[in-house]
């Protein structure tokens, strides 16, 4: 894995854990605040940015990834991606939903199922989150990764026009299908075969023909006026206007992917990229576990916040909370490592550095 590439993990996942600093899920809570343009200009706004650039990116990252490690054996992908993706996903949703059922006041939103259908969407996200919602993302990139292999082999025998077809319908996609429609966010899939056909291209990313300051500009200001216009605050959420389709979507997730990918390979060439890269043996684990962290950490200093986010200490919480998360999760990662390194290996797919716990464990 390259030096950029590990930057780039890292520092999508750091800023996707934004995406789920409160209040921006718990507006029901403040319904007073719901309307109030502070408030969004300020948190749910730059949270729902960040998030809309780095889940994409990180979606494209993995697409690239996967072309550059997969070997053609469809059924041994299949075994590898359910124990590296699927069952990490299915792990920390039981973990959470035995939390929520032995501390059932710790999330008061958290409701028994009633249905068994109901029970196996707490564990694979079908028609709704699972438990652990931010883990959706492994149930669709499971789905991606098993239709992969197929793609890659269109574009080995179609060569560009398939790739540009594969790039088009998937993007289609995305824009008609709403959640839930195959894909729990339907915008993955044309991220991740992105991913795959810039690997397929061999496209150097790094090079200065793929940074374009003009380009650069226009997806800067499509991202913001598409954010003003296509995102308009009605109810207690922010949400895309019905009349536009997803397709608003898709080209701002593309456009805020590629302003992030600028920002990430300048991170990456700072001195400071050398300490974020070494972070991301943990990353996946902090994933798994952020939302975990930020619940305990809203049952712990959520009678602090009174006033809500207007409160004085708010502010330091939403910054603060991401960074708790990440020290959270490497240290938990440093302490499995060291005492459980086998139920580590699990809980993480296999994603285990070398050097650290008793036992070393393959990359799947």
């Amino acid at each position: 894995m390259s030096h950029v590439i590990r930057v780039a993990r890292v520092t999508c996942i750091f800023l996707m854990m934004y995406t789920h600093a409160r209040p921006y899920p718990a507006f029901e809570h403040w319904p007073h605040q719901a309307h109030n343009i502070i408030l969004h200009i300020f948190y749910a706004i730059p949270g729902l940015m960040l998030g809309k650039a780095s889940v994409p990116l990180l979606g494209a990252v993995s697409g690239w990834l996967f072309a550059h490690t997969f070997r053609g054996d469809w059924l041994d992908n299949v075994r590898k991606k359910a124990r590296s993706v699927l069952l990490p996903l299915l792990l920390w949703n039981a973990l959470l939903l035995v939390i929520f059922m032995a501390l059932p006041a710790l999330e008061p939103r958290w409701k028994r199922p009633d249905t068994l259908l109901g029970w196996l969407d707490k564990f694979v996200p079908l028609i709704e989150y699972p438990t652990n919602s931010p883990l959706y993302f492994l149930r669709d990139l499971f789905i991606c990764m098993v239709v992969a292999p197929l793609l890659l082999t269109w574009f080995d025998a179609k060569g560009r026009a398939g790739m540009a077809w594969a790039l088009g319908l998937s993007c289609l996609y995305a824009s008609a299908a709403g959640e839930y429609a195959g894909l729990t966010r339907p915008v993955i899939l044309p991220t991740f075969v992105a991913g795959l056909v810039l690997a397929r291209l061999g496209l150097d990313v790094l090079a200065r023909s793929f940074f374009q300051p003009k380009l650069l500009a226009v997806s800067a200001a499509f991202a913001v006026v598409a954010l003003c216009v296509a995102v308009p605050i009605t109810g207690t959420r922010l949400i895309w206007w019905p009349v536009l389709g997803h397709a608003p979507e898709v080209l701002d997730r593309f456009a805020l992917a590629y302003v992030l990918w600028w920002g990430v390979v300048a991170l990456a060439r700072a001195p400071f990229g050398r300490v974020v890269a070494q972070i991301e043996p943990y990353i996946f684990f902090v994933f798994c576990t952020h939302h975990i962290v930020g619940i305990f950490a809203w049952a712990l200093f959520g009678d602090m916040f009174r006033y809500g986010p207007f409160s004085p200490v708010y502010p330091f919480y939403f910054v603060a909370l991401p960074v708790l998360a990440m020290l959270v999760g490497i240290a938990g990662y440093r302490l499995m490592a060291e005492f459980a390194p086998r139920t580590l290996g699990v809980l993480t797919g296999g994603r285990v550095a070398a050097g650290l716990g008793r036992r070393r464990w393959a990359v799947a």
